[in-house]
């Protein structure tokens, strides 16, 4: 088991590695010229790693449509993967905060 002072070095040390990660999809998408809108979802899918475009829509107060071609964006970015094949309820996953929240390598 680890101690108190392990757990909180571990939770500070995860905690810089998603505020890197945001800093890098930002910088990411500031260079492609990105909308505030498509910065504003990336930003949500650390609050909410696992997404559909309905939530998208919900969290941007968007038409179904515009949150669908954000969310194609940030899959063209290699920020979103879409998980499985579906074409209706599609839902898409920010892995690389997965990793960091799980430990796993990135």
């Amino acid at each position: 088991m680890q101690g108190v002072a392990e757990q909180a070095r571990d939770a500070i040390a995860r905690a810089k590695q998603l505020q890197d990660l945001q800093a890098e999809w930002r910088q990411r998408l500031t260079k492609t010229r990105a909308s505030a809108l498509l910065l504003q979802l990336a930003d949500g899918l650390f609050a909410s790693p696992l997404m559909t475009i309905p939530q998208a829509q919900h969290m941007l107060n968007v038409t179904y449509h515009s949150a669908q071609l954000n969310v194609e964006k940030l899959v063209k970015a290699g920020i979103l993967r879409q998980m499985g094949e579906a074409s209706y309820g599609k839902m898409f996953l920010a892995e690389e905060i997965l990793q960091v929240i799980g430990g796993g390598d990135a």
